[in-house]
C-alpha cells in the first residue's frame, strides 16, 4: 500500500490503481524526476519474504537488459519502506 504521501521511492507519486493480481498491484505513477507516467509495481505483500525480494530484484536486472517493442522496459526497481517495486 503507498504511504500517505502517495509517493514511493521519494520519486513516483502514485496517481490510480489499474489493477492487481497474486503476485502484485499495478499502479499509474507520475516519476517527479522525469516527468513522466508511468507503471508502478507493487508487491507489498511479498516484501517480507527475503527469498521472493531476491528473485523479484533478479528478475527486474534480466527484464530492464531486454528491449523489444512487445515487452515493457523496466526503468527502476528498489525495495521501499519494505515494499518491493518495479517501475516501466
Amino acid at each position: 500500500m503507498p504511504r500517505a504521501d502517495n509517493v514511493v521511492g521519494g520519486r513516483y507519486r502514485i496517481e490510480s490503481r489499474l489493477g492487481s493480481g497474486g503476485m502484485s498491484t499495478v499502479h499509474l505513477a507520475f516519476d517527479e524526476r522525469l516527468a513522466l507516467r508511468r507503471a508502478q509495481l507493487l508487491a507489498e505483500h511479498l516484501a517480507s519474504d527475503p527469498a521472493f525480494v531476491s528473485r523479484f530484484q533478479r528478475e527486474a536486472l534480466a527484464a530492464a537488459r531486454l528491449i523489444h517493442p512487445n515487452i515493457v522496459q523496466v526503468f527502476d526497481s528498489g525495495l521501499d519502506d519494505y515494499r518491493d517495486s518495479t517501475t516501466s
